[in-house]
């Protein structure tokens, strides 16, 4: 199926009532083997978590962070600062438009968004589709543990986690869904679901 022919299948299989309760993503497999049930509110608006975060750094002094962490309180004031700046960024440029993050889903290939729209929460990219889910992870239920190497992190990196990890932001997802690995994906909102071959 084309990209285009995906667009139009996915787009007369979504509509007003897909966020009407909590959608259901089964089956889904990461790269690191594990397998889960997931549940999002793809309701959520992600500028008004960035708000939201960006408020609640206000509490955060680089001395309760570094006291939290053992990081050392000129570094967790660094981390602090590249929070803020970041977040305000993003509500200044647009949601993918952070210069940060290269590998933002929004940015533009030769002046062209590179994602549609099919419902809020839901987009496809143009020349890949592959379909992007995105919302607030209400519950997860792993089916098979994954295996995750141990990461050694830099200090300013384990105080900038600790944080966000408090934040509004924290529950924010992104799903990738384009049958790799064999994936069997459904995606599931009361009585509608939304099988692998529609994906393909």
């Amino acid at each position: 199926m084309t990209v285009k022919a995906k667009v139009a299948t996915l787009r007369a299989l979504f509509n007003e009532e897909l966020n009407r309760d909590g959608l259901f993503i089964e089956g889904y497999k990461n790269s690191h083997g594990e397998d889960a049930v997931i549940c999002l509110n793809t309701k959520a608006e992600y500028t008004e978590l960035v708000k939201a975060s960006l408020q609640a750094l206000d509490i955060y002094t680089a001395g309760s962070v570094s006291d939290s962490t053992g990081v050392p309180v000129e570094i967790c004031q660094t981390a602090l600062d590249e929070l803020r700046d970041s977040f305000s960024e993003t509500l200044t440029e647009g949601p993918g438009n952070n210069s940060r993050y290269t590998h933002s889903a929004d940015r533009k290939l030769n002046g062209e968004a590179t994602y549609e729209q099919l419902a809020h929460g839901v987009k496809v990219h143009t020349e890949t589709g592959a379909v992007m889910v995105s919302g607030i992870e209400i519950n997860k239920t792993v089916r098979t543990a994954g295996v995750y190497k141990t990461v050694n992190k830099q200090p300013k990196t384990l105080a900038k986690d600790y944080v966000r990890n408090q934040l509004p932001l924290a529950k924010w997802r992104t799903f990738k869904l384009d049958g790799d690995g064999g994936n069997f994906v459904s995606l599931r909102n009361g009585q509608k679901v939304f099988r692998p071959a529609d994906f393909t």
